[in-house]
């Protein structure tokens, strides 16, 4: 199997490549092994999967420059189902039905000014 790099090229993609890659430093600091990034199917994608001991993390990262909005909040009950949806299909497609997993929502506000995000996550 080979992957086709994505390429970002609206303002708002390069901002969500841009806080994919803070999430992703942030979970290796936490040592969180990455396993995949951007992983597509029909019916949605995951943005980070780690492995960290014997558990999966499936992750879904919502970016903003707006510290007075939470996109957490964007997680509507049907981007959530969707999210489990495509999370089974990962686990059927590797295998790995047999792993413990948990499904999180990472908030990333981006200073562009300082060159700063703070963090925030959601268990899901």
């Amino acid at each position: 199997m080979f992957e086709v790099m994505k390429i970002f090229t609206s303002p708002t993609q390069k901002m969500g490549e841009r806080g994919e890659t803070m999430a992703e430093m942030f979970l290796v600091k936490h040592e969180h092994e990455i396993l995949n990034r951007n992983v597509g199917y029909y019916r949605g994608e995951i943005d980070i999967v780690t492995k960290k001991g014997d558990r999966l993390y499936f992750f879904e990262i919502k970016s903003t420059r707006c510290f007075m909005w939470n996109p957490l909040e964007n997680m509507s009950t049907v981007k959530l189902n969707r999210f489990r949806g495509v999370v089974e299909l990962y686990r059927k497609q590797f295998h790995v039905e047999h792993l413990e997993y948990e499904l999180w929502c990472l908030a990333i506000y981006l200073n562009d000014m300082s060159k700063t995000s703070r963090i925030i996550s959601l268990k899901i």
